[in-house]
């Protein structure tokens, strides 16, 4: 557990927290989720707190400044996506199990710009998110090695790979959105046929007027 997330956590088990309290910070979470999903980072403390209807103050009492509430949403999204990541790496059938994270990272980073800005972050500099070095990154390499063992994965792909990818389809989305909502998936079909081995199984390509 990250030192944010024993903060929270600390916060939230208080046996001396007010019921109002309580529901107050659940709503600037749920207020900071829905503009990080909207507009990545670029908000204000004020406005967290006009979406959350409380006051700015009541804010503040619980987060010195932006980045320390951002940085702990960040991590709740990181302790989620090590759980799909371990969940991925015991699948019984590892190229399966690769499709599945795939497809959430996707998920993710198309409908949630703030989780394609932690991917980033957390990629370019692991230091800041110990979570993400000591959690996901093992359990991806887990099961890069089951899917490579299983010659399910073509050589040479590693962990930089998959995470490219990922935040590969962000990018592709203002490309395809225009011309296809869940251009993404079928953007992410044609990835993995590029990196799959040669005895796996293609996907069907998915049909845009099939919804």
């Amino acid at each position: 557990m990250t030192p944010a997330q024993a903060r929270v956590e600390a916060l939230m088990s208080s046996r001396r927290l007010r019921a109002d309290t309580e529901r107050n910070l659940h709503r600037i979470f749920a207020a900071t989720h829905g503009l990080l999903s909207d507009r990545g980072s670029a908000f204000s403390l004020d406005e967290v707190a006009r979406h959350a209807g409380v006051g700015v103050g009541t804010v503040y009492r619980q987060f010195a400044n932006k980045q320390e509430l951002i940085t702990t949403m960040f991590e709740r999204y990181l302790v989620d996506f090590a759980g799909e990541a371990v969940d991925a790496a015991r699948d019984p059938v590892p190229w399966q199990g690769l499709i599945r994270l795939l497809e959430y990272g996707g998920e993710n980073v198309v409908t949630n710009c703030g989780f394609g800005e932690m991917l980033r972050a957390a990629c370019g500099d692991s230091t800041l998110f110990p979570y993400f070095r000591d959690e996901i990154i093992p359990a991806v390499s887990q099961l890069l090695a089951r899917a490579h063992s299983n010659a399910a994965l073509r050589p040479g792909i590693d962990v930089g790979d998959i995470f490219a990818i990922m935040t590969g389809l962000e990018s592709a989305v203002p490309v395809i959105r225009p011309l296809d909502s869940l251009g993404w998936r079928r953007h992410l079909t044609l990835v993995l046929d590029g990196i799959r081995a040669d005895t796996a199984a293609r996907i069907p390509i998915a049909d845009p007027s099939d919804k």
